[in-house]
């Protein structure tokens, strides 16, 4: 079973830099990473290797200690919608999706 969260920075407070760092900071373990939306990205992990708490306090201490962010957990089965490319779409399919849902 893998994780899911949605990963939102406030704009107004945050940088091109510190979006960049959180992006290394994300795929640096490995995780399967949506960054489609400037200041959105979401996020797979396998298995139980993080929880979102200690994703919080990592993302702060290791890209945005300065930086305004939330984090959500969607549960397994949450549905998505939404007009995005078209490769955009395949990642989600693929890293996002539970095999009953997909297309």
């Amino acid at each position: 079973m893998s994780q899911r969260y949605i990963l939102c920075l406030d704009c107004a407070s945050t940088k091109a830099e510190d979006r960049d760092k959180v992006t290394r900071f994300l795929e640096s373990h490995g995780w399967q990473v949506w960054h489609w939306f400037e200041d959105l990205w979401m996020v797979t992990i396998p298995g139980d290797e993080m929880n979102m708490m200690s994703m919080r306090d990592e993302i702060r201490v290791n890209a945005l200690p300065k930086g305004r962010f939330v984090i959500f957990e969607l549960a397994e089965g949450s549905r998505t919608g939404g007009t995005v490319q078209t490769n955009a779409v395949e990642w989600i399919y693929k890293n996002w999706l539970p095999e009953e849902l997909k297309p």
